[in-house]
C-alpha cells in the first residue's frame, strides 16, 4: 500500500523509511512509551460537531484550517494483549496537554513507515499547502472565475485539507480519470509538468466542510515534493504545483495556466469498487 495519510496535527510524528529496526532502536521513539499498537485504518463520522465549531465559534481555540482528521471517529487497531480489529477513539491522539502531564490514556508518539526517499513530513506539507491555498485564492485574478473558486475564497477560513502520500504514477492515474470523465484536458505543457514531478509527492486535497462530508469531493490539490530537504523547503523549492477551479499554478517558475476544472471533483479513492481512502 503506497498511500500514507498525515497524522493528526496534535500528535508528534516520527517517520521510518522502510526500516523496522529504526522503530525499536531510536531512543526518541521508545522513550516513555508503555505499549505499542498497530493502526490499520479508521472510521469516518461526518456528523462530528467539533471540526466546524472550532473555527465557527470565537470562544474556542482558533485554527487556520480544518484537518480532515477532525472527522475521524476511531482508529482501527491491533493490540497483542487484547485482540485484533479494535477501535481506538481518535481523541486519544489529540494531546492538548503536554503528554507527560496528561492523566488520561493517550498516544504519546505516532510512527509512520514511508517509502525510501521520503524526507519531508506530511504534517509540514499540509501546513505549507494550506498557506499556499489561502495566498493563491486571494491574489490570483482570472477572467470569468468559476463560482466554486469564488466560494472557496469567500470561505477561506473554513478550508478543509486532506493530505495523502502518493506516487507520481498513482496521481497521474487520478488526473487521467478527471480527463476521462470530462472534467479537464491536458495540454502538452501541463502533461510534461506532471511528468516532471518526483517519484513521491504529498497531495493536500483542498475542499470545504459540506463538500467533504456530504459529497466526498474537493476543489483543488496542492502538491509538495516528498523528497524535499530542509534546505529546499527553506528556499521555497518544495512546492511543486497547485490547481483550483479555473487555473493551475507551478511553483518552480510561478507560471499560471488555464485549468478546465471549474467545479468540485471526487477525492482520491484508490479502489473503484471498494473505496479504501475515506478521509
Amino acid at each position: 500500500m503506497h498511500t500514507v495519510e498525515a497524522a493528526d496535527s496534535s500528535t508528534p510524528l516520527r517517520s521510518a523509511q522502510n526500516d523496522s529496526a529504526h522503530l525499536t532502536t531510536d531512543p526518541e521513539v521508545t522513550h516513555d512509551v508503555n505499549h505499542v499498537v498497530s493502526v490499520l485504518g479508521h472510521t469516518l463520522n461526518s456528523d462530528r460537531w467539533e471540526p466546524e465549531a472550532r473555527v465557527g465559534y470565537s470562544g474556542l481555540q482558533a485554527q487556520p484550517y480544518i484537518p480532515a482528521t477532525g472527522w475521524t471517529g476511531h482508529y482501527i487497531i491491533n493490540d497483542d494483549n487484547f485482540g485484533m480489529y479494535l477501535t481506538l477513539p481518535s481523541d486519544m491522539l489529540r494531546n492538548f496537554l503536554v503528554p507527560s502531564k496528561n492523566p488520561n490514556l493517550h498516544a504519546r508518539i505516532a510512527v509512520a513507515i514511508v517509502p525510501s526517499g521520503v524526507q519531508f513530513s506530511g504534517l509540514w506539507a499540509e501546513g505549507i499547502a494550506v498557506r499556499i491555498t489561502q495566498f493563491l485564492i486571494k491574489i490570483t485574478k482570472i477572467q470569468h472565475p468559476p463560482i466554486w473558486l469564488k466560494r472557496l475564497a469567500q470561505q477561506s477560513g473554513k478550508i478543509v485539507s486532506r493530505t495523502l502520500l502518493q506516487t507520481k504514477e498513482s496521481y497521474r492515474q487520478y488526473i487521467d480519470s478527471l480527463v476521462q470523465d470530462g472534467h479537464t484536458t491536458l495540454t502538452p505543457e501541463i502533461e510534461q509538468r506532471f511528468e516532471n514531478m518526483p517519484e513521491h509527492i504529498w497531495v493536500s486535497e483542498i475542499t470545504l466542510p459540506h463538500l467533504y462530508t456530504g459529497n466526498k469531493h474537493k476543489l483543488g490539490d496542492v502538491i509538495i515534493r516528498a523528497n524535499a530537504t530542509d534546505e529546499e523547503h527553506s528556499a521555497v523549492k518544495s512546492f511543486e504545483l497547485a490547481w483550483f477551479p479555473g487555473f493551475i499554478y507551478f511553483g518552480s517558475d510561478h507560471q499560471i495556466l488555464p485549468w478546465d476544472v471549474r467545479t468540485h471533483v471526487p477525492l482520491i479513492r484508490e479502489e473503484e469498487t471498494i473505496p479504501l481512502l475515506e478521509w
